[in-house]
């Protein structure tokens, strides 16, 4: 044998270490491939979303826990859950039945698998017209030319979906308030001229019969005009409010006769007062309100007659309750309830019931903003209404209201005594509507006072310089022309005199006063449109220094 060959040859014990190496690291290389392959399975079952993988032609070669929970009761039956079926051609079956998302989603997951594609991702809706449910389809190949297959994810979005949409809901709502606050000034000030007039004419004694009865349809008129405007203020949630410490039931006894009146003789109604309710913290004007706009909207739906059924409850919302409801809120509330045996509505129509304008009456026959009006108020009560109806089972509104901690009513505060609407003054009047200022005029100087003019707040300055001395009120609108406001003119005379008396007034709403004083006191405000005789309480209580705080 020679040296050469001996070196050459591996000892048989060196060879069986190398096996033994090899084998090892073949065995390391199993595990590490099933433990992966293990994490992987348990990745796809812990994820949300419906998994499938599928091969280059589209077939199901495996799915996640989700898909089969998903899938079980629908087009992919079986045991299986669809494995081994293609998905582009159950995408077919259902672009066959009318959907043309199906057909979309072929198409594109068509296209992620050919490697046109990255990826492909479609929004999709199913379920009822009443609940909904939204899905985003996604699709991405395994390899980069698509050979490889593709994984498809259901990922539902509902809840997004839907925060969405209430956030649009809200934006447009907002938008629409403001237009309606708007809307309501400039009415108010035209309504204050008609309604003080009509008033100011009314107070005569020597009126010929048909003449008083004229002036009091006027005046009507202008009443239920300002109820409109007030209506606007609600849905606007800008409507001032007055709240106390009020009972449920109380309210709807003190309403009930006006109700049997406005449903008529057709419509049955029932009252259900439930028993040991809690009090609420409410405006009890808003409350009829709301009462009165619901059973009018109750007595459309029932042209042939029907009933009624007003119903109160103490309801305490838990945590699944919240769950169930994306309104509600945990805590204890007052439940007003308002059921008819009307027609009912389509599951569809649900959602939008609260949108301003939307009306199924006939052009001439309504506003639209019946039920705009309640959700306002409801609102400004921080509730929440759920509406529930059937076509041809009725409608049932559920008004939740929050609850006071507390059973006893507090003792209302005691009344100020009545001041004389009288005096000698000399009052700076300031205001830009012509025909409103003429009757602030006219009654101010029925009632003796002196009463000096301006349409804007440069003008109010150069009144001022003349005859500051003897101005002891300033009664100014808020929004005025010259690019100065009401409360910016009064800011200027207060400088040369600190302890000048001020009332400011306005067609726009209470919230508007109470963002630019914030955290100021002694604030007084008359909202228009305002009554002759409330004018003249006002500046003499102002004047006497007896009116508290009116913001």
């Amino acid at each position: 044998m020679t040296a050469g060959k001996v070196d050459a040859a591996a000892p048989p014990e060196d060879q069986s270490d190398r096996w033994r190496q090899v084998h090892e690291e073949l065995r390391h290389s199993e595990t590490a491939r099933g433990q992966l392959a293990a994490r992987q399975a348990a990745i796809l079952k812990a994820l949300p979303a419906h998994v499938a993988l599928l091969d280059n032609q589209g077939v199901i070669l495996s799915v996640n826990e989700a898909w089969r929970r998903f899938t079980g009761a629908k087009a992919l039956q079986g045991p299986d859950y669809g494995i081994g079926q293609n998905y582009l051609e159950l995408c077919d079956r259902a672009q066959g039945d009318g959907s043309a998302e199906a057909h979309q989603a072929a198409a594109g997951i068509r296209e992620v698998l050919r490697g046109a594609a990255k990826e492909f991702a479609l929004d999709y809706s199913c379920g009822s017209a009443a609940e909904p449910r939204w899905f985003r389809l996604t699709a991405a190949p395994l390899e980069e030319d698509g050979s490889g297959g593709a994984v498809v994810m259901h990922v539902d979005i509902s809840e997004r979906v839907q925060l969405e949409e209430r956030l649009r809901q809200s934006q447009k709502m907002e938008v629409l308030g403001r237009l309606a606050d708007g809307v309501a000034h400039d009415f108010n000030n035209i309504l204050m001229v008609i309604q003080g007039y009509s008033s100011l004419l009314l107070a005569g004694e020597n009126l010929r019969p048909e003449t008083r009865e004229a002036l009091t349809e006027i005046y009507a008129a202008g009443e239920r005009a300002a109820n409109l405007t007030r209506q606007l203020a609600a849905f606007s949630r800008k409507q001032e409010m007055c709240r106390q410490t009020l009972e449920v039931n109380a309210v709807i006894g003190n309403v009930a006769q006006m109700l049997r009146r406005l449903l008529g003789e057709d419509i049955t109604l029932h009252l259900d007062y439930g028993t040991s309710l809690p009090l609420i913290q409410a405006d009890a004007g808003l409350l009829e309100q709301l009462l009165l706009t619901l059973a009018a909207h109750a007595r459309e739906a029932m042209p042939k007659g029907g009933q009624l059924h007003l119903h109160t409850a103490r309801v305490v919302i838990d945590d699944e309750q919240v769950r169930q409801h994306r309104e509600s809120r945990p805590g204890e509330f007052v439940c007003l309830s308002v059921r008819d045996t009307g027609g009912g509505s389509a599951p569809e129509m649900l959602p939008r019931r609260f949108e301003p304008c939307l009306t199924t009456k006939k052009p001439g026959q309504g506003t639209g903003l019946g039920l705009a009006t309640v959700w306002g108020i409801v609102q400004q009560h921080e509730g929440w209404v759920e509406v529930a109806s059937q076509p041809g089972a009725g409608t049932t509104f559920n008004v939740f209201i929050p609850a006071l901690p507390h059973q006893t009513a507090a003792a209302p505060p005691p009344r100020a005594p009545a001041q004389p609407a009288k005096g000698n003054e000399t009052i700076l009047l300031v205001e830009d509507d012509a025909t409103v200022r003429g009757l602030a005029v006219l009654v101010l100087q029925r009632c003796g006072y002196r009463v000096l003019e301006a349409v804007s707040g440069v003008e109010a300055l150069k009144v001022w310089k003349r005859h500051q001395p003897r101005i002891e009120l300033l009664l100014t609108d808020m929004v005025l022309p010259d690019d100065m406001t009401g409360q910016e003119l009064a800011e200027k005379l207060r400088a040369d005199q600190p302890g000048l008396k001020v009332i400011y007034s306005s067609g726009y709403s209470n919230d508007l006063i109470d963002q630019v004083f914030e955290g100021k006191e002694q604030i007084h405000f008359l909202q228009k449109p305002y009554h002759p005789q409330k004018l003249a309480e006002a500046v003499r209580q102002v004047l006497d220094d007896t009116c508290p705080e009116t913001r």
